[in-house]
């Protein structure tokens, strides 16, 4: 099922801000436990920040860059949506 609005209709928004790493296991891992958080505070819509994934650096870029729709990063945000009954707004992913 898909994620509903709260309470009185209301839109709980999380914003969340996130250190990344060099590693992007690392941060998919993070991100997963920020967004359990988050949810877990009863919030409908999460926001991650741009480029969330890797760290912010033209050279990283490249070495993290997926295919929209099937990498790992993508994957993980479809999974953590559905699990937690929550809209993600994905931030920004290299490509």
């Amino acid at each position: 099922s898909s994620a509903s609005l709260g309470d009185n209709n209301n839109l709980r928004v999380a914003i969340i801000q996130m250190r990344v790493e060099e590693e992007k296991n690392l941060n998919l891992a993070h991100c997963a436990e920020l967004v359990e958080k988050a949810a877990n505070t009863g919030a409908d819509l999460l926001v991650l920040p741009e480029v969330w994934n890797s760290e912010y650096a033209v050279g990283a870029f490249r070495k993290n860059a997926e295919k929209m729709n099937f990498g790992p990063s993508t994957k993980l945000l479809k999974m953590l949506a559905k699990k937690h009954k929550v809209w993600i707004v994905g931030g920004s992913i290299p490509e």
